[in-house]
């Protein structure tokens, strides 16, 4: 059975560790007791931590003066004024609920801040011109010409909005269109980058060898891009290796296989002809070639 003198008792040991528990933060805790528990035996969540001696910490309220100071705050930061959108997009505080409880209207109070704002309707929603817009987009614009779409545009929260872009410019593709640009997405723009620094990284491994390399050469190799490990075969234009097959039959002298048949075989392979190729002409499967050329291996080792 809990009991008030009991609940506070827990309340303090956990005040001493963290301080002042909001319910949120007991619930994820898990903590007991539960919070339901608290307030019925207590009457109220803060008057059980305001018996354990950790009163609640209250929120800031805004007074007018601290609104005014904060909105010229960030409009000398930002060089202009912003419209609702614009400060809720950017998380500023306090909320706009807020602005509007003290000063009525949104414009009221950039007014009061000291801000001067066009009278034209649409104007009036922000400071954009086309002109700022464009010059902007061209900021974010990439070295190579390229320019994110407009998912990343959205998810780096960039000035201007998109539906400011819309509104003055046109649809955001025609924009950037008019501008010169090329939308590609940031990961399509990454992948690019690291397949140009892979194939930077195949030439040099090429001049050092003085031949194409293979997958094995590659993998091998310590000065590779750390990126490249698992990258597909088709990614790079290696050197294809014959197996191990055609590795043993290079280092065997060929008079010394029995069987003419297999050492015409075996020479031929070696010359480059698939397996494929011999077996057709041999009237045989490819896999019928490699297990004769294995047991004239075989013969030859022992």
């Amino acid at each position: 059975m809990w009991t008030t003198e009991t609940i506070v008792a827990i309340l303090r040991e956990a005040g001493a560790e963290h301080g002042y528990w909001t319910q949120d933060q007991w619930i994820q805790a898990r903590r007991k007791p539960t919070v339901v528990t608290v307030k019925c035996v207590c009457g109220s969540w803060s008057a059980a931590w305001n018996a354990a001696g950790y009163p609640p910490m209250r929120r800031r309220r805004w007074t007018r003066q601290a609104v005014l100071n904060t909105l010229a705050r960030v409009g000398q930061e930002r060089g202009q004024w912003l419209t609702m959108k614009e400060w809720r997009a950017g998380g500023f505080q306090p909320s706009v609920q807020t602005v509007r409880h003290h000063f009525g209207r949104w414009r009221t109070a950039w007014e009061a801040a000291g801000f001067t704002l066009p009278n034209h309707r649409f104007v009036r929603q922000g400071t954009w011109t086309r002109d700022r817009v464009l010059h902007t987009i061209r900021q974010h614009a990439r070295p190579d010409g390229t320019i994110m779409n407009t998912e990343d545009w959205y998810h780096e929260k960039l000035q201007p909005t998109l539906d400011t872009i819309i509104r003055i410019c046109g649809p955001y593709a025609q924009t950037v269109q008019t501008l010169g640009l090329v939308v590609v997405s940031d990961y399509e723009w990454r992948r690019r980058a690291r397949q140009a620094d892979w194939h930077r990284a195949f030439h040099v491994l090429t001049e050092q060898l003085g031949h194409r390399p293979s997958r094995r050469e590659w993998d091998t190799w310590a000065d590779r891009p750390i990126d490249s490990r698992r990258i597909p075969d088709s990614a790079l234009p290696f050197e294809r290796t014959r197996g191990r097959l055609y590795d043993i039959l290079r280092t065997l002298d060929l008079r010394r296989i029995a069987d003419p048949t297999e050492r015409e075989w075996a020479r031929r392979y070696i010359a480059g002809e698939t397996l494929e190729a011999i077996g057709r002409d041999a009237g045989v499967t490819r896999e019928r070639i490699r297990q004769r050329l294995q047991r004239a291996i075989r013969a030859y080792i022992r």
